[in-house]
């Protein structure tokens, strides 16, 4: 076994299975509720301050951003305190499905906006790092992909042709 294992079997654990990060203060195991000096355990955080999504909807299109401050906040200390351990994964998958969602709403945005035949500069999402600020014309579209023939080939594209998402271009305006 190695120093590094052995340190780590030798190390004191807390009664919940977790080990304590210090003596005076030891880590909670998850799913576990903090006790009062009277050995009673503190009720959950209460999720009755989030409000339904319409209404944070509300609260943007007046200007106010305090609503969802305060939901963000409530949210944070949820998470922190571990009244929502054992949601983690829905709270996770839910963020990871709404920004996905998002980006796929800006990629077909920016797709919209694209004509075959624009001037286009790859943007500085794209890699590799040294195709930034190439400039070409958009010739076709590969499913979700827009096709670009660059003015000055380069690097492993000799061909001049290359494959990118929308979100890596920007139109270029005509010049008269």
């Amino acid at each position: 076994m190695s120093k590094k294992k052995r340190r780590r079997k030798n190390r004191p654990q807390s009664a919940g299975g977790q080990r304590s990060r210090s003596a005076g203060n030891p880590v909670p195991a998850p799913g576990t509720r903090s006790r009062t000096a009277a050995g009673r355990s503190d009720p959950a955080p209460s999720t009755s301050q989030l409000t339904a999504p319409g209404a944070g909807a509300a609260a943007r299109d007046d200007g106010s951003s305090s609503t969802a401050d305060a939901q963000i906040q409530v949210i944070v200390g949820l998470i922190t305190t571990g009244a929502l351990d054992l949601h983690l994964g829905t709270v996770q998958a839910a963020i990871s499905k709404r920004h996905q969602d998002r980006r796929r709403d800006a990629s077909h945005q920016a797709a919209a906006e694209l004509r075959i035949g624009d001037r286009v500069c790859l943007t500085e999402h794209i890699r590799p790092m040294y195709m930034r600020g190439a400039t070409g014309t958009l010739t076709g579209w590969a499913q979700q992909n827009a096709i670009v023939h660059l003015d000055q080939p380069t690097g492993r594209f000799p061909g001049g042709e290359i494959r990118c998402p929308p979100l890596g271009l920007r139109r270029l305006e005509a010049s008269a």
